[in-house]
């Protein structure tokens, strides 16, 4: 998803239209969290006061950070580690 983005380079110039971009492919359980959000900074941009919000309209960094605590495999790092 980050590649894809970066792909649209001056066309999203802000983090926020890149997240608001970035938000168009999720589905599933990732598009129900992400709706909320989206609703409220159409509703009220980057002024919001939800903090939440803020933070994950803030930077790419953010809302990827966001994405991988909520939606990661908890069992990933084992199942890694048993490959080995």
């Amino acid at each position: 998803m980050h590649f894809k983005v970066m792909q649209e380079g001056a066309k999203l110039a802000t983090s926020m239209d890149q997240v608001v971009y970035a938000g168009l492919f999720l589905i599933g359980r990732a598009l129900e969290w992400f709706k909320p959000y989206l609703t409220e900074i159409q509703a009220n941009d980057i002024t919001t006061t939800n903090p939440d919000i803020q933070y994950v309209f803030i930077s790419w960094n953010r809302f990827a950070e966001q994405l991988t605590q909520i939606f990661r495999d908890p069992k990933a790092t084992i199942i890694a580690e048993r490959k080995l």
